[in-house]
């Protein structure tokens, strides 16, 4: 999996410019490789609607699939946008805003009727999560590190692994915005969060995924 620009037309420019990684052998650049569809739940929300609040749709989209070009390799990729998280029907914006409710002491059925979504669907969220809370928080504590490797910032015990895994998000998406802001500063946290991660926030999230991003 790849994470991409939400735009599909900025997408197929950059394959047919060869401007796209392999993130499998670092070195082959993709190119087009058809289609996959999967369903998505969109949040349709009108003008001054704070995120993940409005309308929900849930439609099938497709996807840009792509395979690398280089020798030996040959690896596929579905091209997923950074707006969203692999195997996850809802935006990852959507996600991200349950979970620092979730922090800010919101009940569990006040954040579902916030966001227009069941609540086993937002505690399903917040579980897994939870679940690799600590390997979070080390992935996204040495890109940190990496990033601002001359003066650190000391991340202090936020009050639970979740948080403590958030805390270290948000100092390193603030590096990366410091840092290149031309290319990230308008780009919201958690779509920079699912960048990060290749789409896989809420699954096992290997350190060296993230600094390959940040050393990028």
């Amino acid at each position: 999996m790849l994470t991409v620009n939400p735009d599909p037309d900025v997408v197929e420019r950059q394959l047919d410019n060869r401007e796209l990684t392999c993130p499998s052998c670092r070195v082959g650049m993709v190119r087009k490789h058809g289609w996959v569809k999967r369903f998505v739940r969109l949040t349709v929300a009108a003008p001054q609607v704070e995120a993940g609040a409005g309308r929900v749709v849930e439609q099938r989209e497709k996807l840009r699939r792509g395979i690398c070009a280089a020798r030996g390799c040959g690896v596929t990729h579905v091209l997923l946008p950074r707006s969203l998280l692999g195997r996850r029907l809802d935006e990852v914006t959507v996600i991200g805003r349950a979970v620092t409710l979730r922090l800010a002491r919101w009940s569990w059925g006040r954040i579902a009727e916030r966001l227009g979504r069941a609540v086993s669907t937002v505690r399903g969220w917040w579980r897994r999560l939870a679940a690799g809370a600590q390997q979070v928080r080390v992935a996204f504590t040495l890109a940190l590190h990496a990033l601002e490797w001359d003066a650190p910032p000391v991340l202090v015990p936020a009050g639970s692994a979740v948080a403590d895994a958030v805390a270290a998000i948000v100092e390193t998406v603030g590096a990366v915005r410091r840092l290149r802001s031309a290319a990230v500063g308008a780009v919201p946290v958690w779509q920079v969060v699912s960048a990060l991660t290749n789409g896989g926030l809420l699954r096992p999230v290997p350190p060296s995924r993230i600094l390959q991003h940040v050393r990028a």
